[in-house]
């Protein structure tokens, strides 16, 4: 998680650990999801907001407590990542 919040986001012509969203589309349906993930009792633990800025910027994004069940862990677009909660989070 400290490597996490130490990353860069900004333009993808930058030196940058996650560039933009691609378009206004999947912006909102990036903050759905993270509306979406708490609704479900996920658990946000790190991100989850936009930055402002020209452009489709969102907070690098981590949940605890995702489960199998819950629409955050079926989002195809979404990559989950093991921890040491179990495998439970999600970016």
């Amino acid at each position: 998680m400290e490597r996490l919040k130490r990353w860069r986001v900004g333009e993808g012509t930058q030196d940058v650990d996650m560039g933009p969203v691609v378009d206004e589309s999947q912006f909102r349906k990036d903050l759905e999801y993270v509306e979406v993930g708490k609704a479900e009792g996920a658990k946000l633990v790190h991100g989850g907001s936009t930055i402002p800025g020209e452009g489709y910027f969102v907070e690098p994004t981590v949940f605890e407590g995702v489960s199998r069940n819950m629409r955050l862990f079926k989002r195809g677009d979404l990559r989950s990542h093991p921890g040491d909660n179990g495998g439970q989070g999600l970016r």
